[in-house]
């Protein structure tokens, strides 16, 4: 009896499993044409001794696929992210796939993001300005957790 229940629980877990990795897989399809491209935010703050710089690029293609760095005053991050889209809110959350290098965990062995955790968020606003509603994990330091930061570049042929 209790192997039986067991057998069902782990069918379920499968299961479930499996319908997440359809679902994931069917939205990895394409993203509204407005969010693919290029971003970046360049944060400056003083941290009592010297100026830290932190630069933010974001680039998201037509599939939704991203790539994600952050570099800086001890900091350098390259991330293979995913723009999951919400129609419904007009935003996407841009979600941890792997570092470049397909690990889930940094140079030092630790693992910072679970996978698919949500880094951040930009939501169209007023006017189509684009604003940024940070994670806790991801948000740069003495910055709030929503404002204009990421700024969509534009193209130069």
């Amino acid at each position: 009896m209790r192997h039986v229940l067991i057998r069902n629980i782990i069918k379920l877990i499968f299961l479930l499993f499996t319908i997440a990795s359809v679902s994931y897989s069917l939205a990895a399809g394409s993203i509204d044409r407005f969010w693919s491209g290029n971003y970046e935010f360049t944060d400056t703050f003083w941290d009592g001794t010297q100026s830290v710089i932190t630069e933010i690029k974001l680039k998201i293609n037509t599939n939704g696929e991203c790539t994600l760095s952050r570099e800086g005053f001890q900091q350098d991050e390259h991330i293979i992210c995913f723009a999951q889209e919400n129609k419904l809110s007009s935003s996407i959350d841009i979600l941890f796939i792997s570092y470049l290098n397909g690990s889930t965990t940094n140079e030092y062995g630790v693992a910072v993001y679970e996978h698919e955790t949500r880094l951040f968020s930009l939501k169209i606003t007023k006017g189509n300005k684009v604003m940024t509603i940070w994670s806790n994990s991801y948000r740069p330091p003495k910055t709030t957790m929503s404002g204009y930061f990421l700024k969509k570049q534009i193209e130069r042929n």
